[in-house]
Parts: structure tokens; sequence; C-alpha cells
């Protein structure tokens, strides 16, 4: 999916139908114009597990300029050691949809949302 703007709703509904054959994912300059990249992220790793359990590998996954709510459209203070850490929240979501480790299953646009309640 590349060069478009969604709500969270189409957004969730549009990554739920993806189903366990899923070889890629590719996210290009998406702007998110109602609701939060959170949950979308939580749905992607979900679904990026279930083709990784079954076609025994990783697929490839892409994710570039996303835009909206916790990603900068909105007002967040995102940019300070604790949240931001080694990387770009943007990186970070890839790393949590991908599953790498050092994350501890932490989704790190959760961490915004809950910093700024």
């Amino acid at each position: 999916m590349t060069d478009t703007s969604l709500t969270e709703n189409e957004l969730a509904q549009w990554c739920k139908a993806l189903g366990p054959h899923l070889k890629g994912l590719f996210l290009l300059r998406i702007v998110l114009i109602d609701g939060w990249w959170a949950p979308i992220l939580d749905i992607l790793r979900e679904k990026v597990t279930e083709s990784r359990e079954y076609h025994k590998k990783d697929p490839h996954v892409h994710m570039h300029d996303l835009q909206g709510a916790e990603m900068g459209f909105a007002n967040f203070p995102m940019w300070d050691e604790e949240v931001a850490g080694d990387g770009e929240l943007e990186v970070r979501a890839y790393h949590y949809v991908t599953g790498w480790a050092y994350l501890n299953g932490e989704n790190p646009c959760r961490k915004v949302l809950n910093r700024n309640r």
C-alpha cells in the first residue's frame, strides 16, 4: 500500500484481511487521518507472526514515511530519550512489527500514547 490517507478503522480492516500467506508487507507514505498507529502495529505484528509460522521464514516488511497521530502529525513530544531511544519512532515501529527482541514485545507507539495521557 502506498501514497494514501486512511482512518485507523479503514487501515485496521485492511490489515485484518491479510492472511497467513503474506510474503511481503509494504507500507509507504501512509497518512493516518483519524485514530492511532498503536493498534495498527499490534495487528501487523500478529499478521507477520502468522506468516512467519506458516512459511517458516520471515516475510519481507518495508515501512517508510508513516504519518499521523503518534508518527508526527499530532503534537506529541516523542523525541525524548525514553521514547525515541536509539532511533526514530518509525524504525522502532518496524522493529516491533517484525519481532525484534530488544523491544521486549513493547509497542513503541503505545508507549508514546501512554506517556502523553
